[in-house]
């Protein structure tokens, strides 16, 4: 059983959803508009928890982080370089193409990507790519810790 992100009574649930996978380990993680993301092995993948249904999105991407803009997909294994798939599942952009990405990491609009030894900021909102950045910085993101 699947539940959207909701309080008990609060909004949409869904009681049964039945997905076939190859068997294979995977991730997923929820981008909004009913949407669920998962990847794996067997790549990309949403599920629409309106209509029950499953979607393939891009089988290179094996790796991916759910996001308000909707998922960005890479392989760690292939120089793909680094993709953003709208919530419908449309490719909105692709950028560092030739490069193998290892890892990405949110912050607000933008994602910060390691391509070998550097680092790159890349915009979700247009697709803007920045760097290679400074490679002594360090990305801080801030967190909330909950008080009693």
């Amino acid at each position: 059983m699947i539940l959207p992100p909701y309080a008990p009574g609060v909004g949409p649930s869904v009681t049964d959803l039945q997905v076939r996978l190859s068997g294979h380990p995977f991730s997923a993680g929820w981008i909004g508009h009913n949407r669920i993301a998962l990847w794996g092995q067997d790549g990309l993948g949403y599920i629409n928890l309106r209509t029950q249904t499953v979607h393939p999105v891009a089988s290179d991407a094996t790796s991916a982080l759910p996001t308000p803009y909707g998922a960005v997909g890479w392989n760690p294994e292939n120089a793909t370089g680094l993709a953003l798939y709208g919530a419908d599942g449309t490719l909105r952009f692709r950028t560092l193409g030739g490069r193998s990405v290892s890892s990405v990491q949110l912050l607000g609009p933008y994602v910060y990507a390691r391509a070998g030894r550097r680092r790159f900021s890349v915009d979700l909102r247009n697709g803007r790519l920045t760097g290679p950045l400074a490679s002594g910085a360090a990305l801080i993101a801030p967190s909330l810790v909950p008080i009693p």
